[in-house]
């Protein structure tokens, strides 16, 4: 009766997973995708990064020992915007695509002509890499227990941003991989767990390569009605970011991509809501909100402030 739920939560992270460019991660809810089933969302996220007035959880340190004090990078408030279609397939598998855009603003310098930047410091407006994912899931009978697997390919249709730990497009093709879990522990109350990943496959034209990416996100959800209109979910996530490289005449150039690595922990919130439902179609919304715990930077002036999204989600078929 609700597919919609599965969209609401399995559409953005596959944004976040394909596009590299999203920090906002959703909680798995295990719902299968109805065979034949058309499903489409709109993910409007939004991150702000890089600002030291701004909360940044209650540990931040520099992965290297070499920032030096005082220094800051410009504030970046980062939105992202991802249309995603997924069609629902027999045997419990489903095949979806993401079109991902970004729009990274330099905050400090947005009036300021012909001011010269560090790389990554500068404005970015550009669609990031496309994805087709193919996944496949199984629930159990009392339909309390699930887990399911996903893999998929990026086609290098984005912007590469040098030497930022804002990441857009990889300008190679690349791979992503996920594998989630859950069960209910009453008729209100599950728990699930979700690890993704993604990867470039080599160095774009220029040598440079950006670096893996990878999450661990865990959590509890609650609804007020089993299979109900409305879901609360409250998470925790792990990230990881490696280091970008840049290879010049058999040379890795560290200079400034050495900062672009980072792990960290953060805490996050997600509400979903059906709004209208008729026979086996649906349209609903969900809001996300994430914070930061603790960081390990290559240079705490790219520590990560806060992040939100919303998304709407309408089964058409």
């Amino acid at each position: 009766m609700l597919p919609l739920l599965a969209a609401l939560l399995l559409l953005p992270d596959a944004n976040a997973a394909a596009c590299s460019c999203s920090r906002s991660v959703a909680l798995p809810s295990g719902n299968l995708t109805r065979a034949w089933a058309l499903i489409a969302g709109f993910d409007y996220g939004v991150n702000m990064e890089g600002d030291p007035q701004l909360w940044r959880g209650f540990y931040v340190k520099d992965r290297y020992g070499d920032s030096m004090p005082g220094m800051y990078m410009p504030p970046m408030l980062v939105q992202n915007f991802a249309l995603g279609v997924s069609l629902g397939l027999p045997a419990h598998f489903s095949l979806s695509t993401t079109l991902p855009y970004m729009y990274k603003d330099n905050l400090m310098y947005r009036n300021v002509d012909d001011l010269p930047l560090m790389p990554g410091d500068e404005d970015l407006a550009s669609f990031n890499d496309v994805d087709l994912t193919a996944k496949w899931g199984y629930k159990s009978k009392d339909m309390g227990t699930f887990f399911g697997v996903g893999a998929g390919v990026t086609f290098p249709t984005g912007t590469v941003s040098v030497g930022s730990p804002v990441r857009s497009g990889r300008g190679v093709f690349g791979g992503t991989a996920s594998a989630n879990a859950g069960t209910k522990l009453s008729p209100h109350v599950g728990i699930a767990a979700q690890v993704s990943g993604s990867m470039g496959f080599g160095a774009d034209k220029t040598g440079y390569v950006v670096a893996p990416m990878a999450s661990l996100v865990a959590g509890a959800r609650w609804s007020p009605r089993e299979n109900g209109k409305l879901s609360i979910a409250l998470f925790g996530i792990e990230r990881w970011t490696g280091q970008d490289k840049l290879t010049f005449e058999g040379q890795t150039q560290e200079l400034v991509y050495k900062n672009s690595g980072s792990i960290g922990t953060d805490l996050g919130a997600a509400l979903a809501y059906t709004f209208w439902a008729k026979d086996v179609r649906s349209a609903g919304f969900s809001l996300r909100a994430q914070a930061p715990v603790l960081q390990i930077v290559g240079d705490p002036m790219y520590a990560q402030n806060f992040g939100g999204a919303a998304s709407i989600t309408w089964t058409a078929l």
